[in-house]
């Protein structure tokens, strides 16, 4: 099955544009009364056949829906973008295919970007989700400073993954069908200011392993860790 994207859907009908519509038309060459799969990212995978198909839009009526079912528990992961955003770009694209429900992007004191696309980190996410066949596309926020961004976590359990210090192992600090916040900080980890300031809003120092990983790795290993452990 190859599965679309759509947020625009009205009354039983989808329309198309853009990239979706020039991939319908021109590389799928589909046409009026073919059937479409697609998604809103919002949990339900649509079935609909083609009504019109115009160089600036497509119209779909949608002939049956289901609900995907969601994965749980809820994990959020906050990372520092690196230097490098090819490699935030890879661990987007990974992380939706495992099935994370939220990204934020923290810019922590030693992190080496102070900006990010967040439309193509959209983009990115929206592809992976459709290559994956999941309805669920996550949440993906902007670029925010440390401070500002532990005001608004709201996860039963929060971790924050540390190089020094004390700290216990994922394994052991897990909290298994609870909804989970993990950080990950920047190439050069976490000053213990920010280590202190996360543990007083109730996060839990932890080691990912002996192993010292790429920011991007680190991410994506605790989503990993984190999908099997639920299991």
């Amino acid at each position: 099955m190859v599965l679309f994207f759509c947020h625009n859907i009205q009354n039983d009908v989808a329309i198309f544009e853009n990239e979706e519509l020039r991939h319908i038309q021109q590389a799928l060459r589909k046409s009026n009364g073919d059937m479409l799969h697609f998604t809103d990212g919002n949990g339900t995978i649509y079935t609909g056949n083609i009504l019109s198909s115009t160089k600036k839009k497509i119209e779909v009526r949608i002939i049956d829906r289901k609900e995907q079912v969601p994965i749980v528990p809820r994990l959020h992961i906050a990372v520092a973008p690196t230097k490098n955003i090819d490699r935030i770009e890879w661990f987007v694209e990974k992380a939706t295919e495992l099935g994370i429900q939220e990204i934020s992007f923290i810019q922590c004191k030693h992190s080496e970007r102070k900006s990010i696309k967040l439309d193509r980190m959209h983009r990115i996410a929206i592809a992976a989700m459709k290559q994956s066949l999941k309805a669920y596309c996550p949440i993906i926020n902007e670029l925010t400073s440390f401070d500002k961004w532990l005001e608004t976590v709201s996860s039963d359990h929060k971790m924050i993954a540390c190089l020094t210090g004390e700290t216990v192992s994922f394994s052991r600090a897990f909290a298994q069908k609870e909804s989970t916040t993990i950080c990950i900080g920047p190439e050069g980890g976490f000053r213990e200011q920010e280590i202190e300031q996360a543990v007083s809003k109730g996060f839990q120092p932890v080691s990912l392993g002996d192993f010292r990983l790429r920011t991007e790795t680190a991410a994506l290993s605790a989503v990993a860790y984190f999908r099997v452990l639920n299991q």
